[in-house]
């Protein structure tokens, strides 16, 4: 039994889940913009596939200012920022780092 399975057998309406593995600062990045969406409306499959959008078509660039304005914990964030960092150097500020799915 999964863990997505076991919060639906408990009796959770909806449950996000992944189908197969995935980067887990991916997952972080998308589940608290999923959250922020869900904050502003109701609409849980829009909050969804507007935050899968925003991480498709995010900028290294863009990912620090999104950061530096959420509201993740500082020690997070730090993390976060250094891997960032790292990337403008690699590929480039202006590099969409998960654009695609390889």
């Amino acid at each position: 039994m999964s863990l997505p399975y076991g919060f639906l057998l408990a009796g959770s309406i909806n449950v996000v889940s992944s189908l197969w593995s995935v980067n887990a600062t991916a997952t972080a990045l998308l589940m608290t913009k999923f959250y922020e969406e869900l904050e502003q409306q109701d609409n849980i499959t829009l909050a969804l596939r507007t935050a899968q959008f925003w991480l498709r078509d995010s900028t290294v660039e863009g990912l620090q200012s999104w950061l530096s304005q959420s509201k993740i914990s500082d020690t997070l964030q730090e993390i976060l920022q250094e891997g960032f960092e790292e990337w403008k150097l690699k590929i480039g500020a202006t590099a969409k780092p998960y654009n695609s799915p390889n």
